[in-house]
């Protein structure tokens, strides 16, 4: 289950309420609350994946995933980024943070 999805840029103008947003959207897809110090690790970590991405190299429209949740283990995948090369071939970047 994916917690938060959107386009880079989406990403970018949420960047300063990202916290929030994950949050209340870790309460609604997975009946969980969330400890502050979770919630102040994904406002400092994610203000500084916003420095990484902000990035001409990588496209507007590339998608940004934040708290992938493996449904199998109840893990997470911190960071991921998606897009298409100069070919069309999909590829996706894990970050854990």
């Amino acid at each position: 289950m994916i917690i938060y999805s959107a386009t880079k840029e989406r990403f970018i103008i949420d960047q300063p309420n990202i916290h929030e947003i994950l949050q209340s959207a870790v309460l609604e897809k997975l009946g969980e609350q969330v400890h502050d110090n979770e919630v102040l690790s994904w406002k400092n970590s994610l203000a500084y994946m916003r420095q990484i991405i902000d990035d001409v190299d990588i496209p507007s429209e590339a998608g940004i995933v934040v708290e992938y949740n493996i449904p199998v283990s109840q893990n997470r995948i911190d960071f991921i980024i998606t897009g298409l090369d100069d070919h069309d071939v999909k590829h996706s970047i894990l970050i854990e943070l």
